[in-house]
């Protein structure tokens, strides 16, 4: 079975508004921020999905988007990475480890 984004131990907590998607590079899933409720607070935390092991992992980059909802995440197609943009106009590069402004 599919381990999904539950709220329990080990998993990312529920959330609404988040953004997630498939990084080539790595091979594995990633959700990034949204909200705890349809109002708040914010998330502000990156998980990665393994599907051959079926666990997720919390990621601590030294770096992380200051948005976390009204966001919206896309694959570069060039090289596997991800692009996210948020309604601070501001576009954060997801490159496998890190966020790169």
């Amino acid at each position: 079975p599919t381990k999904l984004a539950n709220g329990t131990a080990g998993s990312p907590s529920v959330r609404f508004h988040g953004q997630g998607g498939y990084v080539p590079r790595t091979n594995q899933e990633m959700i990034y921020g949204g909200l705890t409720s349809g109002a708040g607070p914010s998330l502000y935390d990156t998980w990665e999905y393994s599907a051959s092991g079926n666990t997720w992992t919390q990621l601590a980059p030294a770096q992380a988007p200051t948005t976390a909802s009204d966001t919206f995440l896309c694959q570069t197609g060039l090289d596997g990475g991800l692009f996210l943009y948020g309604k601070s106009l501001v576009s954060y590069y997801w490159n496998g480890s890190q966020w790169v402004f």
